[in-house]
């Protein structure tokens, strides 16, 4: 049987109602039987018009004519079930996508809950397999749990009478389950909950929506394509012309007309479209020349499901292309808005500067904003350009702003930009922003602690929305840009003194790096001196430089300005050295110089043990992994229970988790002695 509930409002719809995108209805099949549609009932107000669900109330097989059929003619954009169902769709459905509803441990233990009230027994009967969590929370359970596993509908029957002779009656399963059970007269619970079938609907209609925006983008693409600056041939596995944009007609002074659906090597015998499709292997930035004119050209084989299917080539006027990179370049070196560093210019061998370059690396393959912390002077802002060049906007623009350089008064319109008139002294034609000027690249903002309350909010926006208002403007603009933070002090401390808007640390806080300070790398000091003497005094022997690099005093100080009081210290050991000189008077000299210099390493020892700005790591990785662990942790619960007025069971039921893992995880993150009772945690 199949029946559709179309979409419909609920009058003043909840908060959290899913919105699809303006004339994309999308189509969700729901594999249903007997009383399981109360849960589709349930979850429907949640949706907007344009969700649309098919609910196919059948069992198993008898589901497979109208899933044929659906899927044929593609009348549903994803397919869901549960149970029985859901394993028989899983191993059925071919082309559309399928989300099947997962049993998760906190539906169990409700389900369990529920029997508390009638029996201290219960079975549960589960399709193919047991369910993995059960025995491990068996023990924790009031209710003495039977596990039984049937494989086809005619075995239900017999394996709930088994149950029903032991004395249990109450039963745990699905839809098909309880119906039978209820024909034994057996109490039936069901094994989902409404979160758990609306968590995989909610997969579905996000699926549903992504596959319409696809398909909307291949029809677009067949128009961008015909506008594009890049002339574009596309060729199947056989090398028969299929795509010729209308500026490969220019380019190459060839008609589309008399191209389409002709071998490429017939049009341009010169061509290595072929060759990429014989050895599956890219080339790109070649010069090739067709005719009288050169073009810069790439060429991929194009794969669908791993299987071969044709070539593309994208290619320009040499001549166009090199006036071009002229213009861009003289545009962004004179503004400065070029990353100059990679990770493999990074100097360093310590565990733990090797670790947050891994991680840095991970991080660039993300447009995820990054927040990196560390002391003054740990080269934030070469972590920064390095994750940016690493990364798929590195042909982009890299901006760079000092938050705490900038006077707050000028920091707003440096940051957003003003249209003319905005104020007194504003240029004619107004000013772009920051922001705008790192469109399709990455910005760069160092000492993000130092803003302002108020520029705080406005930055929120941008984070949210990626949308930025000028100064005195009106218009909405739209940026895509990735965002990467720094700061030398603790946030959370700001966020704890209402200094720092709460809300801005979590969406900063996405991706997180800590850089070590030098004196917790102090193995990777003789190769940075080393580094930083090349280049001042050139003249030197390796083995020179080598041995005024280790020097002990060099390594026993604390470094409280880091790297860059390092290459100070290194670049006055340069000017000062002579062939003849003592080394070690030398480093003294350079580190100050005789009493001086003993105050300042004794300050610098001072430093390295006071110094509470950012908090350090441990040397050992794993256990600054685990000790970050614990503070991300807290700092969930504490929000979870806030948002709850401090009451436990809502708090562990929002963070997904059983109130005896919410207690037991509040005293390992010490929650417990901080707050003794409900009433302390809604301060």
């Amino acid at each position: 049987m199949v029946r559709k509930l179309c979409g419909w409002q609920r009058p003043g719809g909840p908060a959290d109602r899913q919105e699809g995108m303006s004339g994309m209805g999308v189509k969700i099949a729901v594999a249903s039987y007997g009383t399981f549609d109360q849960f589709i009932h349930q979850i429907r107000p949640f949706y907007s018009d344009e969700v649309e669900f098919v609910v196919l109330n059948a069992l198993f097989e008898d589901l497979e004519g109208e899933v044929h059929r659906l899927e044929k003619e593609h009348l549903v954009d994803v397919f869901v079930g549960s149970g029985g169902n859901g394993r028989f769709l899983e191993k059925y459905v071919r082309e559309t996508p399928f989300v099947k509803v997962k049993v998760t441990g906190f539906d169990f233990l409700l389900a369990v809950q529920k029997v508390e009230r009638f029996s201290s027994r219960a079975g549960i009967v589960t399709y193919q397999e047991r369910l993995p969590f059960v025995g491990s929370v068996r023990g924790l359970l009031k209710v003495e749990v039977t596990e039984r596993v049937y494989h086809s509908t005619s075995e239900v029957d017999q394996v709930l009478l088994e149950l029903y002779n032991q004395g249990i009656e109450d039963v745990i399963g699905t839809a098909y389950v309880l119906e039978r059970a209820q024909i034994l007269g057996m109490r039936g619970h069901y094994i989902w909950s409404v979160d758990g079938v609306k968590a995989a609907v909610d997969t579905a209609v996000q699926i549903a929506f992504g596959k319409k925006q696809d398909a909307q983008k291949a029809n677009k693409l067949a128009s961008i394509l015909q506008t594009i600056h890049e002339g574009v041939i596309v060729t199947d596995e056989h090398g028969l012309i299929s795509e010729f944009n209308t500026s490969a007609e220019h380019i190459l002074k060839i008609s589309r007309g008399d191209v389409m659906g002709k071998q490429v090597s017939d049009v341009l015998p010169n061509t290595r479209l072929n060759v990429v499709i014989e050895r599956r292997q890219a080339e790109y930035n070649k010069i090739q020349e067709v005719g009288n004119v050169k073009i810069l050209t790439n060429r991929c084989p194009i794969f669908s499901n791993g299987k071969l299917v044709g070539a593309l080539a994208t290619f320009q006027n040499v001549d166009d292309v090199s006036e071009a990179e002229e213009k861009i370049r003289r545009k962004l070196y004179t503004r400065g808005f070029v990353a100059n560093t990679r990770f493999e210019d990074m100097i360093g061998e310590s565990r733990a500067f090797r670790s947050a370059v891994d991680m840095a690396k991970g991080y660039a393959r993300s447009d995820a904003t990054v927040l990196i912390s560390g002391e003054t002077g740990t080269g934030k802002e070469l972590f920064a350009q390095s994750i940016h060049n690493e990364s798929h906007r590195r042909q982009k623009p890299f901006v760079a702003i000092n938050c705490a350089a900038v006077p707050p008064n000028i920091l707003e319109s440096e940051l957003f930009g003003y249209e003319e008139g905005a104020f007194t002294g504003a240029k004619r034609g107004g000013k772009r922003g920051v922001f705008e000027l790192a469109h399709e690249g990455t910005i760069f903002l160092d000492e993000i602690g130092e803003i302002s309350m108020d520029i705080q909010l406005r930055f929120l926006r941008v984070l949210e929305q990626r949308e930025v208002f000028r100064l005195g403007g009106e218009k909405v603009i739209h940026v895509d840009i990735r965002v990467i933070a720094a700061t030398n002090r603790n946030l959370w401390n700001l966020v704890k003194e209402g200094k720092f808007r709460e809300d801005l640390y979590y969406r900063l806080n996405v991706l997180e790096v800590h850089l070590p300070a030098l004196r917790e790398r102090r193995e990777d000091i003789p190769l940075l001196v080393d580094y930083f003497l090349k280049g001042f005094r050139p003249d030197l022997s390796g083995e020179r430089r080598r041995e005024m690099a280790s020097l002990p005093e060099l390594a026993s100080c604390g470094w409280p300005g880091n790297i860059r009081q390092l290459k100070n210290v290194a670049e006055r050991m340069a000017v000062l050295y002579r062939e003849s000189m003592d080394l070690q008077r030398l480093a003294r000299q350079a580190l100050g110089g005789g009493a001086e210099a003993a105050g300042r390493l004794e300050a610098c020892g001072a430093a390295a043990e006071s110094s509470s700005a950012v908090p350090v790591p441990s040397t050992d990785v794993s256990a600054w992994i685990r000790a970050d662990r614990v503070r991300r942790e807290r700092e969930e619960i504490l929000v979870a229970l806030r948002e709850c007025g401090g009451r436990r069971d809502q708090a562990a039921g929002l963070l997904g988790i059983s109130r005896s893992t919410l207690w037991r995880r509040m005293r390992e993150c010490g929650i417990q002695d901080e707050y003794q009772n409900s009433s302390n945690l809604n301060t």
